[in-house]
């Protein structure tokens, strides 16, 4: 089942489509890694200097320290693949009362979240050259603005609504879709 299948059954009555679309693959680094690059870089190269100490030591920890490593991995690799295979699985849509977020599994969707245009408390918009951009529909919180976009959903805590910010991430043409948003907001 694709986005569009979904997205069909979940229209109200009466809502029409004014946009959708999907994050865009090529914008691989968000604003929060300017700190999470540094630090996983660091924090790698910390672990993998224990794990080989503890090899060379021929130390019955080394196996503890596999996982680290495993996490440290995702932490500089990882996570911008996931990233990735998350952002062709997304759909972003507005209509004419909602703004709704689509992430499909193999079979069946996996997460649905919706938002009413009169519930956005705020529209906040980061747009970089080419109009590539991240539209929040919430106030942020310090770790969604770290972690929100990415690839690191365990740490941001996806779907912990007290944590979660309701954004498109790295759609095309940011500002038009800032622009109906705003217009329907008002």
């Amino acid at each position: 089942m694709d986005g569009k299948t979904i997205l069909k059954k979940e229209l109200l009555k009466g809502e029409e489509i004014l946009w959708q679309g999907q994050p865009e693959t090529k914008a691989i680094f968000s604003s929060g890694d300017i700190l999470l690059i540094p630090f996983s870089v660091l924090w790698s190269w910390l672990v993998f200097q224990w794990e080989f100490d503890l090899v060379m030591a021929s130390s019955p920890f080394a196996l503890l320290g596999v996982p680290i490593v495993f996490m440290a991995l995702y932490a500089l690799f990882g996570r911008f693949i996931y990233k990735n295979s998350d952002k062709k699985r997304t759909l972003y849509v507005v209509t004419n009362q909602r703004l709704i977020q689509i992430r499909l599994s193999n079979l069946l969707y996996r997460d649905l979240k919706v938002k009413l245009i009169s519930q956005i408390p705020n529209i906040q918009k980061k747009i970089r050259s080419g109009g590539i951009g991240t539209l929040l529909f919430d106030r942020p919180t310090l770790d969604s603005t770290v972690f929100g976009n990415s690839g690191m959903p365990l740490i941001h805590g996806r779907h912990n609504e007290k944590h979660n910010v309701f954004a498109f991430y790295d759609i095309p043409n940011a500002e038009v879709v800032y622009k109906i948003v705003s217009d329907l907001k008002s």
